[in-house]
């Protein structure tokens, strides 16, 4: 999943991988949410907070 983040997190495949189609489309239309989701989706990945990828 963080590999997925760290190469592909710009257009939104990590929100694919965990099936968040709306969030992953919009993610690869606004390139990681011009980059703030980019970074956002990092720091919840690195710090283990797994609210949002509860999937």
């Amino acid at each position: 999943m963080r590999i997925l983040w760290l190469f592909f997190g710009y257009i939104g495949l990590h929100r694919f991988y965990k099936k968040y189609w709306i969030s992953g489309i919009i993610m690869a239309l606004t390139l990681g949410g011009f980059l703030i989701g980019w970074m956002i989706d990092g720091v919840t990945l690195v710090s283990n907070n797994t609210l949002l990828f509860q999937k």
